[in-house]
């Protein structure tokens, strides 16, 4: 049999001796690979993080308050939890191994209708990161209904590490920013929870401040 250097070039390539099985292992590779990104962890984020809420892990979240069922609901792994009385968490993909370590992206709740604006404001600001600045108030421009507290919090910047086919948290706006709307309900949501486009979030940052309520 002739060596390598007797052979034309175009005949140097071996072809495998089983190239179905080599093709099966191919398409089994090509096939685990998204179940592992969707395993693997995210990376840790600084320490320590300061909150009564937004920012916190599952894990940290649970210590203090019981999760309840929810029937007709999502499924566990939609990145959703309930929580107490009326009360809605959203979390960051996670890994499916330390999904205790989930970030909190948004946390809404419901108070008396007769109690108001001011009411679901207090409410909310116990779950907020220990560094929060308040940066503006407007009029709640998503329903025209109560008020919204624009915020930025520095620590809160690193909280959602970047994840394969996941968007950006911030959508555009400065990190650390989140908002705070407040009504007959709280909600306390990162830009992408917003489900707003960029140039409407940017809107908001000047819109024209209105006194406290």
């Amino acid at each position: 049999m002739p060596s390598n250097e007797e052979r034309p070039p175009w005949r140097l390539f071996v072809a495998p001796k089983h190239p179905i099985r080599a093709g099966c292992a191919l398409l089994l590779l090509i096939g685990l690979l998204p179940l592992g990104l969707w395993v693997i962890p995210n990376p840790p984020t600084p320490e320590p993080f300061q909150s009564g809420g937004l920012g916190l892990t599952k894990a940290a979240w649970e210590q203090n308050h019981a999760s309840r069922p929810y029937d007709s609901g999502p499924l566990p792994t939609s990145g959703i939890g309930f929580y107490g009385r009326e009360m809605t968490v959203y979390f960051w993909p996670e890994g499916w191994l330390s999904l205790g370590e989930s970030r909190i992206t948004g946390i809404s709740g419901g108070v008396s209708d007769v109690d108001g604006a001011n009411t679901a404001r207090e409410a909310s600001r116990s779950l907020l990161p220990a560094d929060a600045q308040l940066v503006r108030t407007i009029q709640n421009p998503t329903s025209g209904k109560g008020i919204m507290d624009i915020y930025h919090s520095t620590s809160l910047e690193t909280r959602y590490p970047n994840r394969w086919f996941t968007p950006d948290p911030w959508n555009g706006v400065p990190a650390g920013t989140f908002y705070v709307t407040s009504y007959t309900y709280f909600a306390i949501l990162i830009p992408i929870v917003m489900d707003e486009p960029t140039h409407v979030l940017l809107q908001w940052a000047k819109a024209p401040a209105i006194t406290e309520p």
